[in-house]
């Protein structure tokens, strides 16, 4: 069975996130707040902040436990949001990265 994050280790991230973020970016820290009480936006916005560009497969691999459907879903609140960019690379196949 994969293994989640746990409540230990949600902190530790978010600490992280914080530590990064300066007074200039109060509006930031804001909107990423509101997408806390989505536990998945978090793990989705450490992940980009540790790893930079990132492919939805290597985001769903790197998440242990989130399904593709709850990934989407988050990936595009996150990018409406404008707390993500996605870049789609002309390419055959296409070729999308998230970063932050």
């Amino acid at each position: 069975m994969e293994r989640l994050m746990t409540d230990e280790e949600i902190v530790n991230a978010w600490d992280d996130i914080c530590k990064v973020l300066n007074k200039e970016q109060d509006q930031l820290k804001h909107d990423i707040l509101n997408h806390v009480g989505n536990k998945w936006s978090l793990f989705v916005i450490h992940a980009l902040g540790i790893d930079g560009k990132m492919r939805f497969t290597n985001l769903e691999n790197h998440i242990k436990g989130i399904s593709q459907r709850m990934l989407t879903k988050c990936l595009r609140e996150l990018e409406r949001d404008g707390l993500i960019l996605r870049t789609v690379h002309p390419e055959v196949p296409p070729k999308v990265e998230y970063a932050n």
